[in-house]
C-alpha cells in the first residue's frame, strides 16, 4: 500500500520534471497531493478508531470493536503520523521556485514514513474493522 502511494508520487514528480511541466504541475504540487492523501488516510483511521472503540455507544460488539489498549496504540501512531505530515508540509512549503520541478527526496521519504505508520495502524485493527477501512485506504492510494 505505502509503496504504491510513494511510487505514484515519485512517478508524478519525476514525470513532471522530465516533461517540463513546472509551470502547472510541480513537485511542490505533487508533494501537497501526497500529503493530502496521507492526511485523509490518517483522518479516516482516526474517525474509525473513535467510532469502533469498545464501550462507546456506536461501537460494534466484540470482537469487532477496538479494545482500549489497541486504541491507545492507534492514537500514539496517529500522533506520530500527524507530526510527520506537519513536518513534510513545512518542507514542501519551503521548496524554492527554482527547485519546484525537481523531485524532493526529503518529502518522498517523509511520505514513505507516514504510509508506513498508516500500514502499522491498519494492522492493529480487528479483521471486522479492516473490512471497512482497507478499501477506503486502498482507494486513496490509487488516486
Amino acid at each position: 500500500m505505502k509503496k504504491l502511494a510513494v511510487v505514484i508520487t515519485l512517478m508524478l514528480a519525476v514525470g513532471c520534471s522530465q516533461s517540463g511541466c513546472a509551470s502547472t504541475a510541480t513537485s511542490k504540487r505533487y508533494g501537497y497531493i501526497g500529503l493530502n492523501t496521507a492526511l485523509t488516510a490518517a483522518n479516516l483511521i482516526q474517525d474509525l478508531a473513535l467510532t469502533t472503540e469498545c464501550g462507546k455507544p456506536q461501537a460494534p460488539p466484540p470482537p469487532a470493536c477496538v479494545p482500549d489498549a489497541t486504541t491507545d496504540k492507534v492514537h500514539t501512531k496517529l500522533v506520530a503520523a500527524y507530526k510527520l505530515i506537519e513536518k513534510a508540509t513545512g518542507v514542501v512549503q519551503a521548496i524554492p521556485p527554482s527547485l519546484e520541478a525537481t523531485p524532493n527526496a526529503e518529502v518522498l521519504s517523509l511520505i514513505t514514513e507516514i504510509w508506513t505508520l498508516v500500514d502499522e495502524i491498519r494492522a492493529l485493527f480487528p479483521a471486522q474493522v479492516k473490512t471497512t477501512l482497507d478499501p477506503q485506504i486502498d482507494a486513496l492510494a490509487r488516486q
